[in-house]
């Protein structure tokens, strides 16, 4: 408990968090799955979200998913343009990048903990993120 009590003042200390703020609209709209099924970890800075599905690779016989064009748009208005994938091709990358947002597809299996290299790479490429970055597995 002490350490998410720490967290949190740390959070406040660095501004990425003010209760007075806090939009709890944007932050359920977020979390929506038809809005990409977002949670800002730092706003303008960092975010995590669903894995989208692009529904022409036939991979899921699910109808509600999230698809990438929908990202687009939510990923410009919270300034990220740098994605990192860490699980199996779902989705067609080209839809990001067609839009401006860098892209990496950095694989480790699902449940693991990633290998050094990836770790490495991801550290890499997030300190040399033009603008914020997101990132999803599963």
């Amino acid at each position: 408990m002490f350490d998410c009590f720490a967290a949190v003042q740390k959070a406040i200390q660095f501004k990425w968090y003010d209760f007075h703020a806090f939009d709890e609209k944007e932050y359920n709209d977020l979390k929506h799955f038809d809005n990409g099924d977002i949670n800002v970890i730092v706003p303008n800075e960092v975010i995590a979200f669903s894995s989208p599905i692009s529904p022409h690779l036939n991979i899921t016989n699910e109808t509600s998913y999230n698809k990438p064009e929908i990202l687009v748009p939510q990923f410009k208005k919270l300034k990220i343009n740098t994605i990192f994938r860490f699980n199996e091709k779902l989705y067609d990358e080209n839809v990001l990048t067609q839009n401006g947002i860098q892209f990496f597809d950095m694989y480790f299996d699902d449940g693991q903990a990633p290998p050094a290299d990836i770790v490495r790479k991801f550290a890499d490429h997030a300190k040399q993120a033009k603008r914020g970055f997101g990132f999803h597995c599963k």
